[in-house]
């Protein structure tokens, strides 16, 4: 049992796949964590709480440039921190959508500003880290999945929101090795592997958002004039399993598939378009139990 457990982490769809556990003698005691950054970083809150060694974590929400206080508790109870920085903070929608698309010097300067800011935020959120040492994380950020202007414009172009993001990212790891015990943690890279068409919202959001697909719009999609349907909305795929704690019986059976992480083919059966919040709470953040029974495809 122990061999076939170890194998699994190597599935696509294994919670390991990115960090094998081949090497562990034995777990990693966490006392405390502590996140600092916008809405994209307050879920982590609670997801340190359901990993293997559970972590009290607090969260500090990253306001303008307002000078960090005392933590909620001494800074030697904590462990590490891990900070993100919001991408809207360093490139506001009414800067860059303002600029001429035919002036390169504009968006060359609205780079240089971008970049300036995020040394500013940087320096300011690793405050903890300059004065007590502590081991901190610093989120990159997330690379929209292509230019909505048009896929033919240039791709390697500071006018591409791709390219000018993944130039971002750049800059912030070369900046952050000006700092002790501190490391750069790739949500970007995690977002790849897990597949950005399910997790992030530039699809639906202006794309310096920079943060997650949630069900957090849910009362205001329930307001419009025109309701969802399956040509716009996103479908709600769940398995047996997740099928049967539902509730739900008007569904449609899409045949069986063989998903990644698993062995066998599973019946797969599709919810109707109006559901529930904390059901797409499940596709959002993949909830204990339920990751191999609930995804979500466009």
């Amino acid at each position: 049992m122990t061999t076939i457990n170890a194998q699994r982490q190597y599935l696509p769809g294994a919670v390991n796949f990115r960090a094998p556990l081949d090497l562990q003698v034995s777990p990693t005691p966490l006392r405390r964590g502590l996140v600092l950054g916008s809405c994209l970083s307050l879920a982590l809150q609670h997801s340190f709480k359901n990993i293997s060694t559970a972590c009290p974590c607090d969260f500090i929400l990253v306001n303008g440039l307002s000078l960090l206080e005392d933590p909620p508790h001494p800074i030697e109870a904590y462990d590490f921190q891990l900070l993100q920085i919001p991408l809207r903070a360093l490139l506001n929608e009414s800067e860059y959508f303002n600029l001429a698309y035919a002036s390169l010097d504009a968006y060359q300067r609205a780079f240089d500003e971008a970049c300036a800011r995020l040394e500013m935020r940087l320096d300011m959120l690793l405050e903890y880290n300059k004065q007590h040492g502590l081991l901190s994380f610093v989120a990159n950020f997330l690379v929209p999945q292509q230019h909505a202007g048009g896929r033919l414009l240039p791709r390697y172009d500071l006018r591409n929101p791709s390219y000018f993001v993944e130039q971002l990212n750049q800059h912030l790891g070369r900046t952050l090795q000006a700092y002790k015990n501190a490391y750069l943690l790739d949500i970007d890279q995690i977002a790849s592997s897990i597949g950005r068409r399910y997790i992030q919202d530039d699809s639906i959001l202006t794309w310096n958002h920079g943060s997650l697909s949630t069900n957090y719009v849910v009362p205001q999609d329930r307001e419009r004039l025109e309701k969802l349907t399956a040509e716009l909305g996103y479908p709600v795929l769940v398995g047996p399993q997740a099928l049967a704690q539902s509730g739900y019986t008007d569904v449609h059976k899409l045949g069986d598939f063989l998903l990644a992480g698993m062995r066998a083919p599973r019946t797969v059966y599709a919810l109707q378009i109006e559901v529930d919040p904390s059901h797409l709470h499940l596709v959002a953040g993949l909830d204990a139990g339920f990751a191999s029974e609930v995804s979500m495809i466009g």
